[in-house]
């Protein structure tokens, strides 16, 4: 049983949100969404952008000094 949403019912949806959360919080929860999006969508192709790259062993690059 697919649904179907007109845009009656999409406004009445977001008319219900704005009147729960407010006008002030939209922004936020606009951001907080976008950014939760972006991180699953990562997650998923496994790519990260918030690690850096392995780095080469330093002590392995430097002689042993005696």
């Amino acid at each position: 049983m697919p649904f179907h949403f007109g845009p009656l019912e999409v406004g009445i949806v977001l008319v219900i949100i704005l009147l729960v959360f407010g006008a002030g919080r939209l922004p936020a929860l606009g951001a907080g969404l976008g950014k939760s999006l972006r991180e699953f969508r990562q997650s998923l192709s496994g790519a990260s952008r918030s690690r850096p790259p392995p780095r080469a062993n330093s002590r392995a690059s430097r002689p042993v000094e005696h």
